[in-house]
């Protein structure tokens, strides 16, 4: 990790502490991350470095292969890769996680940085085509499940367009509600 990584780390961990507009600001990286604040700090923390880039997630020799992420909420989608594996020997299932510098850090088959996730047009296009290889895909915790590709979004609701059209893949989203 390098000096300005740490450095952000510390600034997310501690941001209750922050004034509000830098607390919009770290919260506008989220929201909009091909803004500008966006863009700059997924630049700075290393978005395009070849060394940040994780393999592709790999998918399972199996006759079921399911994909989940890309969240991970407190570990639920690996769990929930290990559940589906240990019910029936014919499904093998891998999960994704998109990590943040300050973030907790989930069990997951994948780790994305978030910077990596979001300007690694490398990254964007294998982990894209590894998904191609599975058979069911599950965006967990209400996420929109986009994957960026050349600055596009290349499928994103449920039933969906998938990337791999007219293969039979199922996508599908399981939408989580704190109260």
């Amino acid at each position: 990790m390098t000096a300005i990584e740490r450095l952000l780390s510390a600034i997310v961990r501690g941001r209750s502490h922050l004034p509000a507009g830098l607390n919009r600001l770290i919260d506008d990286v989220g929201k909009n991350p091909d803004g500008i604040a966006g863009r700059l700090a997924s630049t700075v923390l290393g978005g395009h470095r070849a060394s940040n880039r994780p393999a592709p997630t790999a998918a399972p020799q199996t006759p079921i292969r399911v994909y989940i992420g890309p969240t991970n909420y407190a570990g639920q989608g690996y769990r929930w890769a290990r559940a589906l594996e240990a019910s029936d020997p014919r499904i093998g299932a891998r999960s994704m996680a998109v990590t943040l510098p300050g973030g907790f850090s989930f069990p997951t088959d994948t780790a994305v940085p978030v910077a990596v996730h979001n300007v690694s047009l490398r990254w964007q296009q294998a982990e894209l085509e590894a998904v191609s290889g599975f058979t069911h895909v599950l965006f967990e915790a209400g996420s929109s499940g986009a994957m960026w590709v050349g600055r596009r979004r290349r499928w994103s609701r449920p039933g969906s367009q998938s990337p791999t059209s007219g293969t039979g893949q199922t996508c599908g989203r399981r939408a989580a509600t704190w109260r």
